[in-house]
Order: C-alpha cells, then structure tokens, then sequence
C-alpha cells in the first residue's frame, strides 16, 4: 500500500510466505498494529484474519513459492482488512459447513462475526472484511 488511505489511523501490509505458521504471524502483525483498538473488536479482528489467512495457505491452489499479502486498515468508525492470493478464486456460498468436522467453519464465522464481508477474483481472489468500531 503506497499511501495510507484518506482518513486512516493505521495501516498494514504485509506478504505473508506460504506456510502453516502465515495465520500466527498474521495474528502477532494485527495485534502490533491494532494495539489502539479496544479488546472486542481486536480479538474479532485477529480472529478473522486468522480464517482468511488460513483458507489462502490451504484452499487456494498455491505453489510453494507463493505468498498471501495481507492488508489492514484502521479508520476512526471501522477497520477493513483484505487478503489477498494468486490463487483461481471462489465464489462465496451461503457457508454451511458439517457440524460433525472440525474444518470449513471459517466463512461461517467471517459472515457471522464482520459487519460486511466479499470476495473480488480475478486476476488473483481478494477476500475482505469489514467491522465496524463501536464506542468502548
């Protein structure tokens, strides 16, 4: 990200390699950079980047050499955060997954827990979330 949105408190950006440990290093980045924002919607965020960063490393299609690139941005009222891969993209369904697996919850909390949440594909699939900043 060349210059920080207009507007913006905090901006991240950040090229993850292509790894198990990409979601920690994520989370650890996010808490770093969002140490002004309040407990809740702190915890929220790590929480949702964490799926999205994870759903990139493991459903993506990517090579090994691959990244995933992260992006977040704190403005006063709502912070917005985009992952971004190379990878052929998908088109979001109403999440639905199997209560008897432990895997495919992560759009289902996406979807739950951000105010606005969606997908751009092409060339490449960015996944952004939106939540809103409530007063403390």
């Amino acid at each position: 990200m060349a210059d920080p949105p207009e507007g913006a408190q905090t901006t991240l950006s950040l090229t993850l390699p292509l790894s198990m440990q990409a979601p920690a290093t994520a989370r650890r980045a996010v808490t770093q950079a969002g140490a002004g924002l309040g407990s809740t919607a702190l915890d929220n965020v790590c929480l949702l980047v964490s799926e999205l960063v994870t759903n990139a490393v493991r459903h993506a299609d990517l090579e090994a050499d691959d990244s995933v690139d992260l992006e977040v941005v704190v403005y006063d009222e709502r912070v917005r955060v985009e992952v971004f891969d190379s990878g052929p993209g998908f088109v979001p369904a109403t999440p639905t997954p199997n209560p008897d697996e432990p895997s495919g919850w992560g759009l289902l909390i996406v979807d739950r827990v951000a105010d606005r949440w969606g997908v751009s594909t092409g060339p490449g699939t960015r996944v952004w979330f939106e939540l809103d900043l409530r007063p403390v």
